[in-house]
């Protein structure tokens, strides 16, 4: 079950890559894992004794849950500030919306992934 690609954390790889398709921000970090992690404190919490490897997985899960949750809203608002800024608005955020943009693609550059957290954490 843990060797499934869902629930590999992929700690190596970069956290945010854009698609090459859409352009869009993708943020690597499993929905599953956030799945499992609920799942294994319910029946960790009713008394039942879980695999030593789903423990590790939760607990390396919930290690970076909270900059999952963060860069996760960043995300979603960068693939969708253009259709939440009317047109009339959009010149009074470009350059912020540039800037924004510069920093994600830092971010790609510097090959930030989930086992450096002292960067995550700036």
């Amino acid at each position: 079950m843990l060797n499934e690609p869902d629930f590999d954390l992929k700690l190596g790889e970069q956290l945010l890559q854009f698609e090459e398709t859409s352009g869009k921000l993708q943020l690597r970090y499993s929905d599953k894992i956030v799945l499992l992690m609920r799942d294994g404190k319910l029946l960790g919490e009713m008394g039942y004794k879980l695999d030593t490897d789903i423990t590790k997985t939760i607990e390396i899960g919930s290690k970076f849950y909270k900059y999952a949750v963060t860069l996760r809203q960043i995300v979603e608002y960068y693939n969708s500030w253009g259709n939440r800024v009317p047109a009339v608005q959009k010149p009074l955020v470009l350059d912020a919306a540039l800037e924004f943009e510069k920093e994600i693609v830092k971010i790609k550059e510097q090959k930030i992934t989930w086992n450096n957290t002292a960067v995550l954490a700036n």
